[in-house]
């Protein structure tokens, strides 16, 4: 019965920050266009739309959904609601820690993988290719590319998440709802636009590109 409940008030708090997790998601997604193109600059000295007609990447704003579903807290890590740890103390904190970068750094990985792999065999398209950095697993995934965003994860989910996140909540919920859903419903409309683009014309979309010295 005490099992029920925790898990019906879990739900609940879920349920009651969403909106705000829908603006962080927002911010995630926006943060994420800005890293992939700094790391285009720096690897090509180029900048573009990144198949996207507006400024946001919706895979990492709904990775940041996810996470705080499945993970909540770095200190007190629970799968859905299910502790790790029964009791808290210095070890089980590093130890939750330590299984929270793991589980990040999988699912950088994974999703690179996945991602990358389902464009490819639905529809014949290569999104992204690092079989020129060291130690790739297939184009889609290599060492770097998946310690920096298992690290940088981490350390955002670690450091910034929960501050950001409470100065979010400072919002109106009336305000957070108008920004986070109709913000994310345009952004999931333009990732379906990307999408429909790729399946009708077999290449992702360039809507703009720049080349910097």
């Amino acid at each position: 019965m005490q099992k029920t409940e925790n898990k019906s008030e879990k739900l609940s708090s879920f349920r009651k920050d969403f909106p705000y997790l829908c603006v962080m998601s927002v911010l995630v997604s926006f943060g994420g266009w800005i890293g992939e193109n700094i790391s285009r600059y720096f690897g090509s000295r180029t900048m573009d739309s990144r198949f996207h007609l507006l400024p946001f990447l919706s895979p990492y704003g709904l990775l940041v959904l996810l996470l705080y579903a499945a993970l909540r807290d770095p200190d007190r890590i629970a799968f859905f609601g299910r502790p790790v740890f029964k009791k808290i103390n210095r070890k089980t904190k590093l130890l939750s820690n330590l299984l929270c970068l793991l589980v990040i750094t999988a699912a950088g990985f994974f999703g690179e993988l996945l991602v990358g792999t389902f464009w490819e065999k639905a529809f014949g398209v290569v999104l992204w290719d690092y079989t020129n950095h060291s130690y790739c697993f297939t184009r889609y995934t290599c060492l770097m590319t998946t310690i920096l965003y298992g690290v940088g994860g981490y350390l955002f989910f670690r450091l910034l998440f929960f501050p950001l996140f409470r100065q979010i909540k400072k919002l109106p919920r009336k305000t957070a709802k108008i920004l986070g859903y109709s913000l994310g419903v345009l952004i999931l409309i333009d990732t379906a636009i990307m999408g429909i683009h790729i399946a009708v014309f077999g290449k992702a979309p360039i809507y703009w590109s720049v080349r910097l010295r």
